[in-house]
């Protein structure tokens, strides 16, 4: 029996032929204190469960210092709820634990701030991980039974899976198993993972694309300076920092160099232009505006930075090749700060604007 109220119980088994059935008898009077009631028995293709049997050995965290404790576990896939009941008991609970695994398998509550419901299964445990939601959902349109017994069941709970790559602590972002769409979350070793990952993926390849990109990114990040390979700072300036419209409708690109430091308790301070300043085409702004949007960063970064943004734009309509900005600062413009790889932010569009220009201080320089 897995669910019970003043309404009816709903009852998991497996049929003859393998398939798992959920079975409910609803029980309800026609109006409030009436006699008069009716039975009714519904029958649905598959269960709500993410295992069958629905309980099963398994092991809690209530929070990330908790020690494990080990119990019998039933997770709900329709309302993401973990079940449990301490060995050696009949009473069932109800808990949101940090994290659960039940048969082999972890699961990991989501971030604060992340998109999305439930909780992650972990199919990779890498730097980089691959993670999997799992939903599912009761659909009642009646369902023939498709191995011909006669047999029409009153829905079918419909499974639905989302994967997911999380770099690092940064959040995890969703991915199809598709090449495009896993380069473009593994942008910044995107040319060299290209030669490896086939069209049509599965997560056996996606986990040893994640394999070949941890290896690629511990190479590379020996010289680089340690804030750029934070995927919690990397991660928010590229979903934050966006090409300013009045820029693009002008035809107008450029590089900026944005100054700012970072206090010992992982705070953004001192945000400031270091170059000549782009104010009627929103460079500087787009840039210190991401900058702001940063969450509390490990006070192992403290320090004074320096971050290069390039702005770069296509016109399809006249070219299809980029146009990319020239100037930079001369080193000695940079102070005693540390220089951050640049950032790339770029867009492409389609539109008569008149020719293109690299903008670089006030409108006409």
């Amino acid at each position: 029996m897995i669910r019970l109220s003043a309404s009816g119980q709903c009852d998991v088994s497996q049929d003859s032929a393998g398939r798992i059935i959920t079975t409910c008898q609803v029980y309800s009077t026609s109006r409030p204190n009436e006699i008069k009631s009716y039975h009714k028995q519904t029958v649905y293709l598959g269960s709500e469960y993410f295992t069958y049997p629905m309980w099963q050995q398994g092991t809690i965290w209530i929070d990330q210092s908790g020690q494990p404790i080990t119990c019998q576990l039933a997770y709900s896939l329709v309302d993401q709820k973990v079940y449990y009941r301490l060995n050696g008991s009949s009473t069932n609970r109800v808990a949101t634990p940090e994290s659960f695994s039940i048969n082999g398998l972890l699961f990991t509550r989501r971030q604060p701030g992340s998109v999305g419901r439930g909780y992650l299964a972990v199919l990779n445990n890498g730097r980089t991980k691959l993670l999997l939601n799992v939903q599912r959902h009761l659909v009642t349109t009646r369902v023939a039974d498709a191995f011909g017994k006669g047999n029409v069941f009153d829905g079918s709970y419909q499974t639905r899976k989302i994967y997911y790559i999380q770099k690092g602590d940064a959040q995890p972002e969703p991915i199809d198993l598709t090449r495009s769409s896993l380069l473009n979350v593994l942008y910044d070793q995107a040319e060299k993972l290209a030669e490896r990952i086939p069209t049509t993926l599965t997560t056996e390849t996606v986990i040893s694309a994640l394999a070949y990109y941890d290896t690629l990114t511990a190479a590379t990040s020996v010289n680089k300076p340690a804030l750029s390979t934070e995927p919690v700072f990397m991660q928010t300036l590229r979903n934050r920092i966006n090409y300013p419209s009045r820029a693009w409708n002008a035809g107008a690109y450029g590089r900026v160099y944005i100054g700012f430091e970072l206090t010992e308790r992982g705070d953004v301070i001192n945000i400031t232009s270091l170059g000549p300043e782009n104010d009627d085409y929103g460079f500087d702004q787009a840039v210190k505006q991401g900058l702001r949007k940063l969450p509390v960063l490990k006070p192992e970064h403290v320090g004074k930075y320096v971050l290069p943004v390039a702005f770069i734009l296509t016109n399809t309509l006249t070219s299809t090749s980029p146009y990319s900005p020239t100037r930079t600062l001369q080193p000695d413009q940079l102070a005693d700060r540390t220089v951050l790889d640049e950032l790339t932010v770029p867009i492409v569009v389609s539109k008569s604007i008149g020719s293109c220009r690299e903008i670089w201080g006030l409108p006409g320089k």
